[in-house]
């Protein structure tokens, strides 16, 4: 009886140990699945990350053009406007210089009508 009962005892030993490394490989291929699926989300995560700093990106250069077109027509107004400052100096020079061409014989006829 003693006997009977050490098989029986072994056999469930047995069986349980063969359970036992069936279930640790179970938990070894969950442990492994759950960490694929951290790493994926992570993933996931750096994915929308850089999904969104591109659209950053591209709206900073879509901003960086229209400044850069803003830029070019000031700058080219500002020669416009520049050019006709020089224009009108020049102008300003000539009637100054036709000024002073008209008063120098208007003084010298003053000077023949009124001697001292």
């Amino acid at each position: 009886m003693l006997k009977c009962t050490n098989n029986k005892l072994r056999l469930c030993l047995r069986i349980s140990l063969k359970a036992i490394m069936k279930l640790q490989g179970c938990l070894s291929r969950l442990v492994l699945m759950y960490s694929s699926i951290l790493v994926l989300a992570e993933l996931e995560s750096f994915k929308m990350e850089y999904a969104n700093a591109r659209l950053e990106c591209n709206a900073a250069d879509e901003r960086a053009n229209i400044l850069a077109s803003e830029v070019i027509g000031l700058e080219e107004k500002a020669r416009r406007l520049r050019s006709n400052e020089l224009k009108l100096e020049r102008q300003l020079e000539n009637s100054q210089a036709k000024i002073s061409s008209f008063k120098k014989p208007a003084a010298n006829q003053h000077a023949d009508q009124h001697p001292s």
